[in-house]
């Protein structure tokens, strides 16, 4: 994306609700997937790994906000970005 856009271009482009949803997903389902593995360490390994990380909380409330932003609020969001962008950017 970066060889098509400018750089504010590109800006506008990963806030575009679809984008940086998909990206709040993915930081969602890597905080699951880092507790589920420490978990797991930590039964192999006692006292080994830290579970209630802080990074994996924020990966995992964060991302979920993220998610409700993007995905499920995304539509007005759009309209938003969008009106900004042409406002703001376009000639």
């Amino acid at each position: 994306m970066a060889c098509q856009f400018s750089a504010v271009e590109l800006v506008y482009f990963l806030f575009l609700p679809w984008i940086f949803g998909l990206v709040c997903v993915t930081c969602f389902e890597l905080g699951l997937s880092e507790l589920a593995c420490r978990l797991v360490h930590r039964r192999k390994a006692p006292g080994a790994a830290r579970i209630g990380h802080p990074v994996v909380w924020l990966l995992i409330f964060g991302g979920l906000a993220g998610t409700y932003l993007g995905l499920i609020r995304g539509q007005e969001w759009v309209y938003g970005v969008v009106h900004h962008y042409a406002t703001h950017v376009l000639p």
